[in-house]
């Protein structure tokens, strides 16, 4: 199913095999956005939305180049990456795990020179302004 469909979970989604096209997770709502792209929560496939109605390319889950500190393995990915600015939406901020793992992200862009777009949920409702930068070229 995956070959036909990009991915096992497109392919449930496609076919109708999930309700309302959503996979609740212990972490969130699994979903696509319109442009087919894999999401794992509904504020997500809202900024993924957002990217593809304003016409913006956009990368899902870039990976980070490699840093000593922040990223070792080099297996640490951003939520989006639109030319050389990423986008990470801190969708759990207020966990203390994820906060520290989010800190870590935002240092690592900053490590390494890549500007760096920060969404938290209360951002959602006014991603016209937040997102504002990409509009312009060589973001």
């Amino acid at each position: 199913m995956s070959k036909k469909f990009g991915s096992w979970f497109a392919g449930l989604v496609k076919t109708g095999a999930l309700p309302g096209g959503v996979l609740v997770t212990a972490r969130g709502i699994r979903c696509l956005a319109r442009d087919g792209h894999e999401c794992h929560s509904l504020d997500e496939q809202r900024i993924d939305d957002w990217l593809q109605a304003h016409g913006i390319p956009h990368e899902r889950e870039p990976i980070y180049p490699l840093h000593p500190e922040f990223n070792p393995t080099g297996r640490r990915r951003g939520d989006w990456r639109v030319g050389n600015t990423f986008i990470e939406y801190f969708g759990l901020a207020g966990d203390e795990r994820y906060d520290q793992k989010s800190s870590e992200k935002v240092a690592l862009a900053a490590a390494v020179g890549i500007p760096l777009i920060a969404i938290l949920p209360e951002d959602i409702g006014n991603l016209d302004a937040r997102l504002a930068p990409l509009r312009q070229p060589n973001c």
